[in-house]
């Protein structure tokens, strides 16, 4: 597996991460995203949104599994029709 830009982060991290209430924000193709983590009641939300003026939220379930929500990312094709393992070698994170 690369890396995924900046900071080193190595995308195995990046995954892991997800896991943890994760609040980070990255860059692809000169578009910025934020991920976050978070529970809410009995229930795990992992959320990506667009950063820009007009925001949009591009991806978001909510399920009792971290596992499973998690499993969701790493298949959702979020970056122009491409999931994480895809674009990774052109995202750069910013923090988080």
């Amino acid at each position: 597996m690369g890396l995924i830009d900046l900071i080193g982060k190595e995308l195995p991290l990046f995954i892991d991460s997800l896991y943890n209430n994760p609040e980070m924000e990255f860059e692809y193709l000169e578009k910025r995203y934020l991920v976050s983590g978070y529970m809410e009641n009995n229930d795990y939300i992992l959320s990506v949104d667009t950063i820009e003026k007009d925001s949009k939220n591009v991806f978001v379930i909510k399920n009792p599994s971290r596992q499973k929500c998690v499993e969701a990312f790493e298949k959702a094709p979020i970056f122009g029709g491409k999931t994480i393992y895809e674009a990774e070698s052109q995202i750069k994170v910013l923090y988080g």
